[in-house]
């Protein structure tokens, strides 16, 4: 089990992970803030967040669209942004099933965004209540 870092830790590590998935993709700030269908400034002024004025990080459905404009799996996106490890959405007693497990095959787009956002949430709350993630 690791220890979940500190918000302004956790913050700055995802900033700098997207700093980086920017330079390799060669997409700018821009074309990444509208394919996540944000104001055209969003990703410009997350990277250059400060607690006195901060910027909220994109959703896992927000990722999901920045995926393939980055050229990065979902999966990693949401490591890298939210500490959503692969095991974490992976088929096991409680998780969430790879998205090509035949038993959700018949999942709308919504649904499966649904689904995710959902697996966000317990894993924040897992994180709070028992102070670590797993």
């Amino acid at each position: 089990m690791s220890k979940p870092l500190p918000e302004p830790e956790r913050m700055a590590q995802a900033r700098n992970y997207l700093r980086e998935a920017l330079r390799a993709s060669g997409v700018t700030m821009r074309q990444l803030s509208l394919s996540m269908q944000k104001d055209p400034s969003y990703v410009g002024q997350l990277l250059e967040t400060t607690p006195d004025r901060p910027r909220a990080l994109p959703t896992p459905d927000e990722l999901r669209k920045a995926a393939p404009v980055l050229k990065v799996p979902f999966r990693e996106l949401l490591y890298h942004i939210w500490d959503i490890k692969s095991d974490d959405l992976s088929v096991a007693p409680g998780g969430i099933p790879d998205h090509r497990d035949t038993t959700f095959r018949d999942l709308s787009g919504a649904e499966w965004r649904e689904l995710l956002s959902f697996a966000h949430y317990l894993h924040h709350r897992r994180t709070i209540e028992h102070g670590q993630s797993e």
